[in-house]
């Protein structure tokens, strides 16, 4: 399968190098030092999975040059979707299909709005890891697990076809029979450790230390599953619990990715992050506190460090 990858980072970068590893014909889309590094030297993976140096795999900053692929796969920031789905036109012919792997839970509906919900599949990447130095890719774990799923139902035979090369590639997917309610299951703990984690700028395991900072965290978990049961009601009861196991399960050196981006002064994901659970809590009349905090507190450094 061609497969061209718009954002080569950390997750990006590790699926990509993965699927080149199994024989895909895979081209990384990156941009900048990321991009230099890998052109020059190749990309490096350092993973409890298992290390890679891959000195041939294709990296370019040009979508045009690649030529027409049968699947995007998307892992850019959400802040930079609409672009990248711009972007990634000429990559796409009749019989493309794409599939989105943003945080959150908004992606797929504004990728079903460029190309046709009949070619989306949205995903989610339960897979921690960051880019260590340009070109080198540390993933800390060994869950390298994907979950997607169709938008409609001539997009059912994508799903199948991408199950089967990720699979190939030795990691674990997984296709979702409702995207809807598998995207907010995650956003659950990922709303949860983003809020609590940038604020306090700890890592899991810091604020696991802390009796505060870990009842800041169950409560933003509390709520954020309470407001993914209202927008999804086929969603267990037992979702705050089992969400809060799995933050629990993380190694505790990790951050919340946008943690890592506040300290780096970049921009940040936060009103697809609180602000999406905010949205979401007014409409079905729950109160979320530590959410409502944390988009206001964050609110300021949304677009990078202040000046």
């Amino acid at each position: 399968m061609r497969i061209a990858i718009m954002g080569a980072g950390a997750l990006g970068g590790y699926f990509g190098a993965r699927l080149h590893q199994a024989g895909q014909d895979v081209t990384l889309i990156a941009r900048g030092a990321h991009l230099g590094a890998i052109q020059a030297e190749g990309l490096y993976v350092d993973s409890p999975n298992g290390d890679a140096h891959l000195k041939d795999i294709k990296a370019t900053d040009d979508p045009s040059s690649v030529g027409v692929v049968d699947c995007v796969l998307f892992f850019v920031k959400n802040y930079d979707l609409a672009d990248a789905l711009a972007q990634a036109a000429p990559m796409i012919g009749p019989d493309s299909f794409v599939a989105t792997f943003q945080n959150g839970i908004t992606a797929p509906w504004v990728a079903a709005e460029a190309y046709g919900s009949h070619r989306v599949l949205g995903g989610a990447a339960w897979t921690p890891g960051y880019i260590e130095a340009p070109g080198r890719i540390k993933h800390t774990d060994t869950k390298d697990t994907l979950s997607f799923g169709s938008l409609s139902t001539e997009g059912k035979k994508y799903e199948q076809a991408l199950f089967e090369v990720f699979k190939q590639a030795g990691t674990r997917p997984a296709i979702a029979e409702n995207i809807k309610s598998a995207l907010w299951t995650k956003f659950v703990m990922l709303g949860a450790t983003s809020a609590v984690s940038t604020l306090t700028r700890l890592t899991f395991g810091e604020i696991n230390q802390g009796p505060e900072t870990f009842e800041l965290m169950r409560q933003a978990t509390n709520e954020a599953a309470e407001v993914a049961r209202a927008v999804c009601p086929d969603l267990p009861a037992s979702l705050a619990v089992d969400q809060f196991g799995f933050y629990n399960s993380i190694d505790g050196q990790v951050r919340a990715s946008m943690c890592t981006d506040i300290l780096n002064g970049r921009k940040l994901e936060l009103d697809w992050f609180s602000g999406e659970i905010t949205r979401a809590a007014r409409e079905h009349g729950i109160a979320t506190p530590v959410h409502d905090v944390a988009l206001a507190a964050l609110w300021p450094y949304r677009n990078g460090a202040l000046n």
